[in-house]
């Protein structure tokens, strides 16, 4: 078929048919997409009442938003969950959407633990509780304060490309962005 038209050709000329490309039709079903590290991240930001944008500041910096990645300590996945904190939170770390929700469930356990201070947050998050615990706030680990500055100024870099702004945020948000600006 051509537009309305047809076109006809002799069996004796024809040697051979290729398909064509598929068109989209009402009657098509392509299969749903495989979710995005973004969408997964935002899904699980928004499951546990946590900001999207802090949420894949730390992904970013910690996997390269990346769920293949494994660090040389053995984190797994964008939220680089240690196998021992994924098993303590239930969920397989392999597993992108449950490793993006471990990892956030995680981080708002540390927000809340540390009144949303994000500097002691990101310090617990990447050190552990007990080295924040131990040194009584900042741990003077060189990897650990580079993380911390690296994850908040991803953030600002972040927010500030974002239509979003502290006062249109939720308050967990608005405490991050005062604290990381201040």
């Amino acid at each position: 078929h051509i537009g309305t038209g047809t076109v006809e050709y002799p069996v004796s000329e024809i040697s051979r048919i290729v398909p064509g490309p598929v068109l989209d039709s009402p009657m098509s079903t392509k299969p749903d997409p495989l979710p995005t590290s973004d969408s997964i991240l935002k899904t699980a930001a928004a499951n546990e009442g946590v900001d999207a944008i802090f949420v894949h500041s730390v992904a970013k910096v910690e996997s390269g938003l990346r769920q293949e990645a494994i660090s040389k300590k053995g984190a797994l996945g964008l939220m680089q969950l240690m196998p021992g904190t994924a098993q303590e939170l239930g969920v397989d770390a392999r597993q992108a959407d449950q490793n993006a929700s471990g990892g956030v469930r995680y981080l708002r356990s540390l927000l809340e633990r540390y009144h949303y201070n994000p500097v002691l947050t990101l310090a617990a998050y990447n050190a552990g509780p007990g080295a924040v615990t131990k040194y009584r706030g900042l741990p003077p680990y060189y990897g650990t304060r580079t993380y911390v500055v690296r994850v908040l100024k991803e953030y600002e870099r972040e927010l500030k490309l974002s239509s979003l702004r502290p006062s249109a945020m939720p308050p967990t948000t608005a405490l991050i962005a005062t604290s990381a600006t201040n």
